[in-house]
């Protein structure tokens, strides 16, 4: 048995033990990951030998016995050409994916998600102790917000409390974390963003030791509203609710970097930020050992373009999207997960949130809104390579995600199911644009 699959099995053994003790909880969420997972490996085994083998055919068709070799030049006819076959080869994976997962809809499994653990007392004497806090002060509740790729989100709230507001939100560095980022990081440039006026919510203490509980973690003012929408989800047509997302996204980048302490990139341009970028992202893709001629097609492209990277420098959020805004009625009530911050080209937060723009008004339509908020202004070539970019880093994210969970570094369902999905649906993006660039 491959570790990829023992991995997976154990997963899911795991949350089918929760379900023996605990039916309670966000039970859909776990069917769809499981049935996902399962329609995946079936898939894997079943179907992928016979679609692999057709494309080698196709490959051996037009003359290239062994593939795709990265690093091969592609001039503009040949790049449309491998898009185009790698596409369909993703468009038939999916489909075949979202067959089996069909078949299984009638399967009832499930389960909920281990609990996350605070170390109450350490943080109740870490509010006292370290933040002065009125020692009549209560811990009323806790709950786990979120756990993210590299940060955990958990909810408390607090009674007789005289330095902080009685409802906060710690987002904690989790131990395995291969965006390679910290809470450490963050503080400093969020502290002059929330004075700025940027809406955010206010941070009010950095534990950076990691001592306390079991990584470093920000301490915000909780923030009312939820999330819509995700990179790969975007939310139903509102425009009233697009326009405030640009309004926020203008002001933004109206902030002076200057005026952000210790934010990433202040001394670089912006084609030497997104070479940095790049080189980070390229490494991390070859780390993996993961030959996916999209990815090779897309890198190739983006060096061989990089003086559209150039113009004019703003403070980016660098993870712009709708899983970062906490939405209350037809308003940002805040922009959220602030990890990839830095001075860059605005271009950049244009072109991560493309696919949430298209879904929620429009492409042309927000880029109208967000010029008549007061946005950057932009050159012409910048956008079709930010937006490539955007998508490309997103690819190798998914990935390493994939190969994260089955490794064993993630153990909860929900990773591997992004895998599943997230990681096609990526190829598949970087096939449509790779074919209409030039």
């Amino acid at each position: 048995m491959s570790e990829a699959l023992r991995q997976t099995l154990l997963a899911l053994r795991r949350t089918c033990v929760q379900l023996k003790s605990d039916v309670s909880g966000d039970v859909r969420a776990q069917l769809e990951a499981m049935t996902t997972l399962l329609a995946r490996l079936i898939v894997e085994e079943r179907d992928l030998p016979a679609l692999r083998s057709r494309l080698a055919e196709e490959y051996r068709s037009q003359g290239h016995p062994g593939g795709y070799r990265p690093g091969t030049a592609l001039d503009p006819a040949a790049r449309r050409w491998l898009a185009q076959l790698e596409g369909a080869f993703a468009h038939d994976r999916d489909r075949a994916i979202r067959d089996e997962i069909r078949r299984g809809e009638g399967l009832a499994t499930g389960g909920a998600a281990a609990g996350e653990v605070l170390d109450v007392a350490a943080f109740h004497h870490y509010l006292i102790d370290r933040l002065g806090e009125d020692p009549a002060l209560e811990i009323a509740d806790v709950r786990l917000a979120s756990r993210g790729f590299s940060k955990k989100t958990i909810l408390v709230g607090l009674r007789n409390s005289r330095v902080l507001p009685g409802q906060i939100a710690l987002r904690v560095d989790r131990p395995f974390n291969f965006l390679g980022t910290t809470v450490n990081q963050e503080f400093a440039p969020l502290v002059a963003l929330h004075a700025a006026g940027v809406r955010l919510p206010r941070p009010y203490a950095l534990e950076a030791t990691g001592k306390v509980l079991d990584g470093p973690f920000i301490i915000f003012e909780q923030k009312a509203g939820g999330l819509i929408g995700n990179n790969f989800q975007a939310p139903a047509r509102n425009p009233a609710i697009a326009r405030d997302v640009a309004h926020c996204l203008a002001q933004l980048h109206r902030t002076s970097i200057a005026a952000v302490d210790g934010i990433a990139a202040a001394d670089l341009t912006p084609e030497a930020q997104v070479r940095q970028d790049l080189d980070k992202s390229q490494a991390d893709w070859s780390a993996m050992g993961c030959p996916e001629p999209l990815l090779a097609a897309a890198f190739e492209w983006l060096y061989a373009n990089l003086h559209r990277a150039a113009g004019d420098r703003a403070v980016v959020h660098g993870d712009f999207n709708f899983n970062n805004l906490l939405i209350e009625g037809d308003r940002v009530s805040a922009i959220v997960d602030w990890e990839f911050v830095h001075a860059g080209n605005p271009a950049a937060d244009l072109g991560w949130f493309h696919y949430g723009a298209q879904g929620i008004c429009g492409w042309q339509e927000f880029l109208g809104y967000y010029a008549e908020e007061g946005g950057c202004r932009m050159e012409p070539d910048s956008l079709p390579f930010f937006i490539l970019l955007g998508q490309t880093r997103l690819a190798v994210m998914t990935l390493q995600t994939e190969y994260g969970f089955r490794a064993g570094r993630f153990d909860e369902l929900k990773f591997g199911m992004a895998g599943a999905l997230y990681t096609n649906r990526s190829l598949l993006r970087l096939a449509a644009l790779l074919t209409d660039l030039p």
